[in-house]
């Protein structure tokens, strides 16, 4: 029984980003960015990522939805990234942003529901 298809595609040099489609609505399951950010411009590139992958979903309410997500995320000014561990509902979908030791940062979009 094929239970969907999985990609992963490079969007830099330190951001890996995968994810699944179920095999019979070819709706995405999940979306995951690992980054590991080596500079300041890798750290922009990784925010930049997130704020493009939220807008997509909320095209209609786009900054307002990205600044919350943001928010909740950990992205405020003055806010220590290396401790995140946020989770962001908005509608069904659930955004969730992890900094994960010897990894690097995990940015992960689910249904709200999944575990």
């Amino acid at each position: 029984m094929d239970n969907g298809t999985t990609f992963s595609y490079n969007l830099s040099d330190t951001i890996m980003l995968t994810g699944s489609t179920d095999a019979k609505t070819k709706q995405l399951q999940e979306l995951k960015m690992v980054a590991r950010p080596a500079s300041k411009e890798d750290t922009i590139k990784m925010v930049t990522a997130i704020g493009v992958f939220v807008e997509s979903l909320f095209p209609s309410d786009a900054n307002t939805v990205r600044q919350a997500a943001f928010d909740a995320l950990g992205f405020k000014k003055g806010s220590n990234l290396q401790d995140a561990d946020n989770t962001f509902i908005q509608d069904n979908i659930k955004f969730q942003f992890t900094a994960v030791k010897d990894t690097g940062y995990v940015f992960t979009i689910t249904d709200k529901n999944a575990q």
